[in-house]
């Protein structure tokens, strides 16, 4: 496979256009920034520590890979195509901050090494189009939030790797339907006020 190594921030500036290659590219902990158009076609963007999405940014994620390691933050646009967006630690960042709303292809929740946590913002649903899936040791996975934070799974979607170990702070949600009181919610809730989740909500 093709490799290359990055050493220094990747912005796309406004009216740019970065197309990947096939293969991999590592950032190694430096950052990106999309103010233009970037495309990752079939390739790997790994290492990646913030990620940010400028208003007026476009990515197309097409089949491709991102591995973010610290913030993950859209104020853009994500076209997810049937990439997927990894959520990870390697970068030495236990907390990563969710901002803005993104609609994801496929989302991994990656807590190998070490306890990750993962804070929504409020009064949002994040969707995932395909699989949202959590590697590593479930119990060292806590996601926060809320109010009304949630992984909304659309039609089709899928939960692989969630058990009752991967902790959801009161307001958090995960699942097909938001909770009762929640934007587009119906579901009936529990007395901590998030829905019920199951290991794999279909």
């Amino acid at each position: 496979a093709f490799h290359t190594f990055a050493w220094a921030d990747l912005i796309v500036p406004v009216n740019g256009t970065n197309s990947l290659n096939a293969g991999y590219q590592s950032l190694a902990c430096t950052q990106l920034s999309v103010s233009g158009e970037l495309n990752l076609n079939t390739g790997t963007l790994a290492t990646i520590k913030n990620s940010t999405i400028n208003a007026g940014g476009v990515v197309n994620g097409h089949s491709g890979l991102l591995e973010v390691n610290g913030d993950w933050i859209n104020s853009g646009i994500f076209n997810p195509g049937t990439s997927t967006v990894k959520l990870s630690r390697l970068c030495g960042v236990n907390t990563i901050n969710v901002k803005g709303v993104t609609d994801f292809g496929n989302l991994t929740i990656d807590s190998a090494g070490g306890k990750l946590t993962i804070v929504l913002p409020p009064n949002t649903n994040q969707t995932v189009s395909d699989t949202l899936s959590f590697v590593g040791n479930p119990k060292n996975i806590e996601i926060q939030g809320g109010p009304c934070s949630g992984i909304r799974l659309l039609e089709g979607a899928k939960s692989v790797g969630q058990d009752a170990n991967v902790h959801l702070a009161p307001g958090v949600w995960i699942g097909k339907t938001p909770p009762a009181g929640c934007s587009g919610g119906h579901a009936a809730i529990d007395n901590k006020g998030v829905a019920p989740v199951r290991t794999n909500d279909a």
